[in-house]
């Protein structure tokens, strides 16, 4: 089942993350030129990833964390491959974006044949190599920051200004210093990579997680962080070696009217429910103000709440609900169907953390009818 562009979004988004800002004073053409080099560069639900094996994609835990129990799929070269399995690195899912451990495995249910995989770095030398981010979010320079989306693949270069036990970092120059394709990660495609031809293999050295900056400043002296690959491996490697023995990610959908009442999870889903349905927006806003904290109500206004509720609302009508999914401790949806719209629909939910069920966002998305 293929996934449909975000309906609304209260989700968090990842400053810039990977999608490339380029120097204002080369032509743009050259860094689309540089892009088409990596076929191993993937969407990967509206974000990036990158082929690690024949069966595997390589992303940032924040990515794969929100992939929804509706969109099943890869597009690499133009063709569909089915998601088999998610792994999350251990440390994110007990921490978070502050573990620093950003990364994810998504296992493909068949191989890719007709790219070749990339390589992981296994080497602590990276501090001053010289990498290249691939990105096909939002674009623009670092006078003007993101500006627009067109869905062209970029590349640019960069150099490793730091690392440390868990990640690595970059600074996107200003002219006349930064190297000739000099560009860092924008808004848009988390997950993409850090890569290095080494030895006439090409092997990927980190994957984009956080920026210094919000939207507005992805722009000249940003310092970007992705996490560290080497650091990594053996996590890593056990992974693609146990080849989907173990099998993270969403779990099987369980009935709502099976869902016990003194679930954390369940009780905030239908409580959520209730109000999406009676059509009301204040209610909906209610909800937001009890069961989320400041922090992520300071993402966007009442207003641009009200305004996504209404599309939803317009398009959906009320959400029959049947089926509940868990992806781990801070995040699960409830699955069913709009009334008005007959597609099927999630609406998915993030935690503040495992322990309690302190809401950090909510969102829906909705897929395409058989």
């Amino acid at each position: 089942m293929k996934c449909l562009v975000l309906a609304v979004l209260y989700l968090t988004s990842r400053s810039c993350a990977s999608a490339i800002i380029i120097r204002h004073d080369r032509d743009d053409v050259r860094y689309i030129e540089l892009g088409k080099r990596y076929p191993a560069v993937c969407g990967v639900s509206g974000a990036t990833g990158t082929l690690v094996g024949r069966q595997w994609v390589l992303t940032a835990a924040h990515v794969a964390e929100d992939i929804s129990p509706l969109c099943r799929g890869l597009i690499i070269q133009g063709k569909e491959y089915p998601i088999a399995q998610i792994a999350i690195h251990p440390d994110f899912l007990k921490r978070g974006i502050d573990s620093q451990r950003d990364l994810a495995l998504i296992r493909l249910e068949s191989e890719v044949v007709d790219v070749q995989p990339v390589e992981l770095y296994d080497r602590d030398d990276e501090v001053g190599k010289t990498v290249v981010f691939v990105g096909n979010g939002l674009t623009g320079t670092g006078l003007t920051g993101p500006r627009q989306r067109d869905g062209v693949r970029r590349a640019a270069t960069n150099q490793v200004e730091s690392a440390d036990g868990k990640s690595i970092r970059f600074a996107f120059d200003a002219p006349p210093g930064g190297l000739d394709l000099e560009g860092i990660s924008g808004p848009g495609d988390s997950g993409g990579p850090a890569l290095m031809d080494v030895g006439g293999k090409l092997c990927v050295l980190g994957v984009s997680s956080t920026n210094s900056g919000d939207e507005d400043e992805c722009r000249y002296g940003t310092i970007e962080t992705y996490a560290r690959v080497s650091t990594a491996l053996k996590w890593l490697r056990e992974t693609i070696r146990l080849d989907g023995k173990r099998r993270p990610g969403w779990s099987l959908p369980i009935p709502l009217t099976e869902s016990s009442s003194n679930n954390g999870m369940a009780r905030i889903a239908a409580d959520l429910l209730r109000v999406y349905n009676s059509g009301a927006w204040d209610s909906v806003e209610q909800f937001n103000q009890t069961h989320r904290p400041a922090s992520s109500l300071k993402r966007n206004t009442s207003e641009e709440r009200k305004e996504s509720f209404g599309r939803n609302w317009n398009l959906h009508g009320s959400i029959k609900a049947k089926e509940m999914s868990v992806f781990s401790p801070r995040r699960f949806a409830v699955s069913g169907r709009g009334e008005k719209s007959g597609h099927p629909v999630s609406i998915e939910f993030k935690l503040v953390d495992g322990r309690s069920p302190r809401l950090d966002a909510w969102s829906i998305k909705a897929g395409r009818s058989p």
